[in-house]
């Protein structure tokens, strides 16, 4: 669900895996970057669905892969809840096909600062580390988590930031490190109060 960054890599990855995959987007393809993203899914095999109405009412899905811009209480996450078919956030998703360690850095500030300087630290005596995650603009290369995980090998390593959106959805996401840097209130358009931000953020814990 959604044609943003990680809804399309969670689309190829997925694809080509041999699934067959239907990516939803409510908007309109009429940007050639929009135009651009769908022949390069078509060409992994996904069909996309854009315009869509938001309603998932037939329960044909095996599983559902929210991207983190899609609230929880969309229509179509409460019909495929409803339906008893799993819904996963990227993060879940990726955890779920990456070969290699994840580390997990999330909080209200400094998150981001954290994670580059992991990754900083870590690529002095690692040959394959990867920045990844809902990190952007840090400068260096970024990778959303899923993307990171396709190519990654078993000797790889995520260093990924995480977002509390990213958090709503996970299952069994279960990183080798993870931190909260801190949590103080934020996103309260989204949460709707500081108590359910808190706990989403405590989330990165859950299968710890």
């Amino acid at each position: 669900i959604g044609m943003g960054k990680s809804g399309e890599a969670v689309a190829k990855a997925a694809a080509d895996r041999g699934a067959r995959v239907t990516l939803y987007e409510e908007g309109s393809l009429e940007t050639p970057a929009r135009l651009a993203a769908q022949e390069t899914l078509q060409a992994h095999g996904v069909e996309v669905v854009a315009g869509w109405h938001g309603r998932l009412i037939d329960p044909e899905h095996d599983l559902v892969v929210t991207s983190p811009g899609v609230r929880r209480s969309h229509p179509c996450l409460r019909d495929s809840v409803a339906n008893g078919i799993p819904v996963w956030g990227e993060i879940e998703f990726a955890y779920r096909i990456a070969p290699c360690p994840i580390l997990g850095i999330t909080g209200t500030n400094g998150k981001s600062t954290t994670t580059v300087m992991t990754w900083l630290a870590l690529r002095e005596q690692l040959e394959d580390c990867l920045l990844c995650g809902n990190i952007s603009g840090s400068g260096y290369p970024e990778l959303t988590l899923t993307e990171a995980a396709a190519i990654a090998s078993t000797n790889s390593v995520l260093v990924a930031e995480i977002s509390s959106y990213q958090l709503e959805w996970v299952e069994k996401f279960r990183p080798r490190v993870a931190t909260i840097t801190n949590v103080t209130p934020d996103h309260l358009d989204r949460h709707p109060d500081f108590e359910d931000y808190q706990a989403t953020k405590e989330r990165l814990y859950a299968c710890m």
